[in-house]
């Protein structure tokens, strides 16, 4: 059987399976009125995947009454118009609690919310312009900036052609009308930039063709690596030289510290040293043998003995000079008397 002539229960929309239940909900935030932008994608998303989609369209409007799959198309938009109704929050779903259908329902919605609000987009698109990477990594700040493309998009999108002319058009307006869109958006991406990158920046924008965004983003990326590695290095680098710096700092004080410590133990140790001059208070010796507890007996002064008096070490000075002159004068008068008695005995 060729593949095309294969029936599933899946490809009809009036098929219901058993997870088709109506208390489920179709979103994973409920639509509060603020929120339109995302909220309609998501249930629009949720409807392709159950292929219902068609009966918030039109396309899979109700058959007559007298059709046989009247009771069966009921029986299916019963449960998207209550999973649509379970994603709305309940002041909302008060107001929209009455609608026929959900192509109804749906329309309501639109109606009401879908109608493009300038402030809104207004305030998205001065957002877009104030971006910038700040503290924010490269894939961060690219998620940041491409759910404004996003949201820009949606509330203001290319308009389509209505009258069938582009199906002939042969200038490729459209796609060039893309690539335009394209290139703007690469330069917003490049200008957020952080500092560090101008020279990059400057290699993207004079490719040409310019590269899609995607490829930039993996060249900018490889670029965050380097200099994130480099950074590491760097501070790792530094951190090792501070940590020798602080070990030495640390091995200098416990040395002073302790010489500090012993120099204290040793004078000023307590008298279970054996010896304690209790004149100084000092150790290692007692009061008896204490040098300033005794009198020096050159000078007659307290505080110090003979052997430490700087009068009695310029005495001897004096007096070792004194000698020495008195030496060579004998000397020299022994020199005479001996050349004297030589003259004599001649």
């Amino acid at each position: 059987m060729p593949e095309d002539t294969l029936y599933s229960p899946l490809d009809d929309p009036l098929f219901l399976s058993q997870t088709d239940q109506p208390s489920l909900i179709l979103s994973s935030f409920l639509f509060d009125g603020s929120n339109f932008i995302q909220w309609p994608r998501e249930i629009i998303s949720a409807l392709l995947s159950k292929n219902k989609v068609g009966f918030i369209t039109g396309e899979c409007s109700c058959p007559p009454a007298t059709a046989k799959k009247h009771k069966s198309w009921i029986r299916c938009d019963i449960p998207v118009s209550r999973r649509i109704k379970n994603s709305i929050a309940k002041p909302l779903f008060n107001n929209l609690q009455y609608a026929a259908s959900a192509q109804f329902l749906w329309s309501d919605i639109l109606e009401r919310y879908g109608q493009l609000n300038v402030l809104d987009l207004y305030a998205l698109k001065k957002n877009l312009s104030n971006i910038s990477q700040d503290t924010s990594s490269l894939l961060d700040y690219y998620g940041k900036i491409k759910n404004l493309w996003e949201n820009i998009n949606t509330m203001d999108p290319i308009p389509q052609c209505t009258c069938g002319a582009m199906k002939n058009c042969t200038c490729q307006l459209l796609k060039r009308l893309l690539d335009r869109k394209t290139q703007t958006k690469l330069i917003q991406l490049l200008m957020g930039l952080n500092s560090g990158l101008e020279q990059l920046q400057t290699h993207i924008l004079t490719l040409d063709p310019l590269p899609p965004i995607n490829k930039a983003l993996g060249m900018l990326q490889k670029i965050e690596r380097q200099k994130l590695i480099n950074d590491v290095t760097s501070d790792v680098a530094v951190k090792s030289v501070a940590y020798a710096a602080k070990k030495r700092t640390q091995s200098y004080s416990s040395k002073y510290e302790g010489s500090k410590k012993r120099v204290k133990d040793d004078v000023f140790a307590g008298p279970e040293d054996g010896k304690y001059s209790e004149f100084c208070g000092r150790s290692g010796h007692t009061i008896d043998e204490c040098w300033r507890h005794k009198t020096c007996t050159f000078c007659n002064t307290k505080g110090h003995i003979k052997e430490r008096c700087y009068k009695f070490k310029a005495y001897n000075a004096k007096k070792g000079n004194s000698n020495m002159e008195a030496g060579s004068s004998k000397a020299v008068n022994n020199a005479e008397l001996v050349s004297s008695e030589q003259d004599c005995h001649y």
